[in-house]
């Protein structure tokens, strides 16, 4: 279910579906917050900030004066085109759902599968009865999700990992090697802006804090 906010001069705009606030970051939810505005039928921005489990859009720094307008025309995955590669991070990794049709006819299935970080790479053809890898998938990944905030407002940044998806935050030593193994990019042309780590995204992620739980 969509959640939008109507302004009073008209414009509107969709904040997210459900829980999942990808297209507002939390600081823009407050501001329309503390003016007290709501749409009818709608989570309002003071609701999703009481909640904890609402995920927002992490604040890219070249979105920070943003209008209405330019919000209007965000993308729901924009954070994913950052990835970092974390040695030794631990995963609770999860199956993938993958779709198999069959070429003479009969039905489609859907099959679950490991995440390929937990596969060893044997081959296919070994043991038709255990799932393998016919490629390395290389260094372990994680991309960047959003951000979520605890009942006492402090927030943490929420990443996934980039083939099962299983969300996660980092702990303050893992985010220091996050940060070591992935130091700031050149930018060579504005449309790098929105892929390339700069120093201000890297300051800007947030480790969970002590008394949390390691998830996302």
């Amino acid at each position: 279910m969509g959640e939008y906010l109507k302004f009073p001069d008209g414009k509107e705009i969709k904040l997210g579906t459900l829980d999942d606030f990808r297209y507002v970051r939390r600081d823009e939810a407050q501001r329309w917050a503390d003016r007290g505005l709501r749409t009818e039928g709608n989570t309002s921005p003071a609701e999703a900030i009481a909640d904890p489990t609402t995920l927002w859009r992490f604040p890219f720094p070249w979105e920070d004066r943003d209008s209405v307008a330019k919000i209007h025309e965000r993308k729901f995955g924009d954070a994913h085109r950052l990835t970092f590669r974390v040695p030794g991070l631990e995963i609770d990794h999860q199956h993938k759902t993958v779709s198999m049709s069959a070429p003479a006819g009969g039905y489609g299935v859907n099959v679950y599968v490991p995440c390929p970080y937990l596969l060893e790479r044997i081959g296919a053809g070994q043991d038709a009865k255990r799932a393998a890898l016919c490629s390395t998938p290389g260094e372990q990944t994680i991309y960047l999700v959003g951000e979520r905030f605890d009942a006492e407002g402090r927030g943490r940044t929420v990443f996934g990992c980039i083939y099962c998806e299983r969300w996660i935050a980092l702990s303050v030593e893992d985010l220091a090697k996050l940060r070591e193994h992935n130091p700031p990019q050149k930018k060579q042309s504005a449309d790098d802006a929105a892929r390339l780590l700069d120093a201000q995204i890297l300051a800007r992620l947030m480790p969970a804090w002590r008394e949390q739980k390691v998830s996302a």
